[in-house]
């Protein structure tokens, strides 16, 4: 496992939200959706976590509670992209 750790760059209820991942070395931006799942995410940051494997291909975590969702129909998922199951 990973250590992954997610700060909030810029909190804006109006907007998309631009936050940083860090996988190892590695820092990723990330623009969250304009929703209600999203800012929730938003109040658990900073997170540090221990993501784990799954197909050699995805991370992933569960987290300490169950967010609001707000179903929309995924038909691909194309690298780099952040998920809310």
């Amino acid at each position: 496992m990973e250590k992954t750790t997610i700060e909030d760059e810029k909190m804006n209820t109006n907007q998309s939200t631009e936050i940083s991942i860090i996988v190892g070395d590695t820092n990723y931006k990330i623009t969250l959706a304009n929703n209600e799942p999203a800012r929730e995410f938003l109040k658990m940051l900073p997170l540090t976590l221990k993501m784990k494997d799954l197909n050699s291909n995805e991370k992933y975590f569960n987290l300490s509670k169950n967010l609001s969702t707000e179903t929309i129909e995924v038909n691909s998922i194309e690298s780099g992209e952040l998920l809310l199951w």
